[in-house]
């Protein structure tokens, strides 16, 4: 199957789809962040701060699927247009990992449960853990704010090398 197959010149199907399918998770991130900063306590932020930890949650899940994926077709993957492209993309992914563990060590230390769409992933209990919460409270929202200055390089290079054909990697994703 040719959507299952890496080529030099574009990904897979199953990695292009995962990409966009975090993209528009990161937009809808940005969105409900935006609004908790400037319309919080609102109608709007009340609806749709609740699913920042869900898209979050979510995004931290594509990352793992994403992560081993892109592991199995490691020796089919285009290759890096430079060095500069290949670390900038493992920044992204240690970028990609570390906020959502940041939220999750913040939750778990604060003794609040945590359910994802009805499946428990922390469970309330009476213990704080306050290194965890003082590390999740001082990193989290950070870390969170280099991801989409990172994101937003990202988009800009990729559009940046769109004007030379021989470095186009627009088509790729």
């Amino acid at each position: 199957m040719r959507s299952f197959s890496n080529s030099q010149a574009r990904y897979d199907g199953v990695s292009r789809f995962l990409h966009w399918l975090m993209a528009i998770g990161f937009g809808v991130m940005l969105v409900t962040i935006l609004t908790r900063r400037f319309a919080d306590e609102t109608p709007l932020s009340d609806a749709l701060w609740p699913w920042h930890r869900l898209i979050g949650f979510t995004l931290f899940l594509l990352w793992w699927i994403r992560v081993i994926w892109a592991w199995k077709m490691r020796e089919e993957s285009p290759a890096a247009i430079s060095t500069f492209a290949l670390w900038g993309h493992r920044v992204l992914y240690v970028f990609m990992l570390a906020v959502p563990c940041m939220a999750l060590f913040r939750q778990y230390g604060s003794g609040r449960a945590f359910n994802y769409f009805g499946i428990p992933i922390t469970q309330a209990s009476e213990q704080k853990v306050e290194w965890m919460v003082a590390l999740g409270n001082n990193w989290h929202g950070n870390l969170g704010i280099v991801l989409f200055i990172a994101i937003f390089a990202h988009i800009f290079l990729a559009y940046w090398h769109k004007r030379n054909p021989a470095t186009d990697v627009m088509g790729r994703m």
